[in-house]
Formats: structure tokens, sequence, C-alpha cells
């Protein structure tokens, strides 16, 4: 149950990483950087057309100031000019300072943002991190249990021999068995003949491995019942005419 829990909790925390959720907050705050990056420019090229218009309204100030002939035959029009020339290098500096003031706003936002986008990118990344590392202790459990499980076949088909030989071995006790097989040589072909069948079963796992390589791991637990088998076949010894084989009884 403890290892149950582990893996749900590692599948619990890759769904939350690769939701979208987590991304989209990214993306959203992402937006919104862009959004004020570009009108923190604007302001900033608005700043500068002020400015330019500013200087362009003094400018034509200081030309009508130093036109003496418009200024004797025209003194009238001399101060309506003026008085127009001020009101606008005045509202031209009121604009100025509300788009300062702007850009400054604009600036704070845009630091505001970028922390809050940064502490997004670190937990991302604490996520990600541990996901990781419950991802690696998986990997482990994984290979535990695979290991276990074929320790389990090999255990299975040997206690499974060892029960049928138990039986074998009773009815000898009991006279009640009758070998197939006269004779040792008998005995030691048949039993030649398993080996070479097992070890083509093992041939066609290798080729199967190499065409599916996916499914490596799940025919390594086959070969390896099938390789245990042939070990236990190499190791016994012929039994006599008298003596069960389980092997050749059952074939």
């Amino acid at each position: 149950m403890f290892w149950e829990r582990k893996i749900q909790l590692a599948k619990e925390m890759k769904s939350a990483v690769d939701s979208e959720t987590g991304q989209g907050e990214i993306r959203a705050m992402k937006s919104e950087i862009h959004r004020m990056q570009v009108r923190y420019e604007q302001l900033l090229k608005q700043q500068e057309k002020l400015i330019r218009d500013m200087e362009s309204s003094v400018s034509r100030r200081d030309t009508i100031v130093t036109r003496g002939e418009f200024q004797q035959k025209l003194p009238q029009n001399r101060a309506v000019m003026q008085n127009n020339v001020q009101r606008k290098i005045v509202d031209l500096q009121k604009k100025i300072r509300e788009s300062t003031q702007e850009a400054v706003y604009v600036e704070k936002e845009l630091d505001v943002h970028r922390a809050k986008q940064q502490e997004q990118v670190i937990k991302m990344e604490d996520i990600q991190r541990e996901l990781r590392q419950k991802q690696a202790e998986n990997d482990q459990l994984e290979e535990q249990v695979d290991n276990l499980s074929s320790q389990r076949s090999t255990l299975l088909i040997t206690l499974s021999e060892k029960q049928l030989r138990a039986r074998y071995y009773e009815q000898i006790k009991d006279g009640k068995y009758k070998p197939q097989l006269k004779s040792p040589d008998l005995l030691e072909r048949e039993k030649e003949k398993q080996i070479d069948r097992l070890q083509r079963y093992l041939t066609i796992i290798q080729r199967l491995s190499e065409v599916y390589p996916r499914m490596t791991k799940e025919l390594n637990h086959i070969k390896d019942t099938i390789q245990a088998r042939i070990t236990n076949q190499m190791t016994r010894n012929v039994l006599s005419p008298q003596q069960p084989d389980e092997t050749s009884a059952r074939s």
C-alpha cells in the first residue's frame, strides 16, 4: 500500500504539471507583460513627440518675436499669437507630465508582473524537480516489481515440478508407477529433446525482443523462466527406469 500510494502521488504530480492551469497562468502573465511593454514604448514615443511639439512652439514664438516689422505693423496680433503659443506650451507641458506619470506607473506594473512571472517559473521548476524525483522512485519500484515477478514465476515452476516429482515418488512407494521409458538411454535422449525445445523457445523470444523492443521487459521474464528450466534439466541426473521423470511422464 505504501508503494501504491507513492505511485499515485507521482501520477497526481505529473498530472498537475501537465495541466493547462500552470502553463495558462504563465502564458497570461507573459501576454500582460508584453501588452504593458508595448504601452510603455507608446508612452515614450508620445512623450518624445510632445517634447518636439513644445520645442517647435517655442521656436515659432521666438521667430514671431524677432520679426520686428510684423510686431510694428500688427501689435494686436502679436499679443494674441503669444497667448496662443503660451497656452499651447502649457498644454504640452501638462501632457508631458501626464505621460511621464503614466510611464512611471507602467514601469512599476511591469516590475510587479516580472516578479510574479519569476515566482511562477521558480514554482514550476520546483514541481518539475519533485516530479523527476518521484519518477525515479517509480522507476525503481517498477524494476523491483519486475524482478519479484520473475522470481515468483521461476519459483512457481520449480514448485510445480517438485510437487509433480513428489507424486511420482509416492506412486513408486505404493507400487503404482509405470515408467514410459524403459532405459537410461531413452531418458537421456528425451532429456536432450526437452532442452533442445526450450533452447528454440529462447531463440524465438530473442527475435521477438529485437522486433518488438517495447516488449523486451515482458519477454525477458519469459526468457528467464525458460532459462531456469533449461538449467534445471541440464543439472538433473538421468533417472533409472524405476524412477520417474516428470518431463517424460507428461509427454
